[in-house]
């Protein structure tokens, strides 16, 4: 997770893909409520994109605990605007889970 969180805060799209296995799925929970892809995105060109398009360049990127599993939430002005986690096998991303619904990331936000 370290390495794609680096290779996404250096907008190194190609960095990320290289991460992600051929077969990689990505799920994205907006709840309905943010603009998000409905159905799951696969193939390494797709995740990667779609990672890229969440952490832009005015988002911070910090390593955090998701409901115990290794992951990084994103976060802009201050607010977090997204979990992210995944599953690894033979050092490749298989599967990648975002969380963006704003409900669900209450609890990141609390002050």
């Amino acid at each position: 997770m370290e390495k794609l969180a680096i290779a996404l805060m250096t907008g190194a799209e190609s960095s990320a893909r290289a991460l992600l296995h051929r077969d990689v799925v990505m799920l994205i929970d907006s709840g309905g409520i943010v603009s998000a892809a409905v159905t799951p995105l696969t193939g390494p060109n797709q995740v990667a994109a779609a990672l890229r398009t969440l952490a832009t360049a005015e988002t911070s990127i910090t390593a955090a605990s998701i409901n115990g599993a290794h992951g990084f939430v994103l976060a802009r002005d201050g607010v977090v605007v997204g979990a992210v986690t995944a599953e690894m096998r033979r050092r490749l991303l298989t599967s990648v889970w975002v969380v963006c619904s704003p409900e669900k990331l209450r609890h990141w936000n609390r002050r």
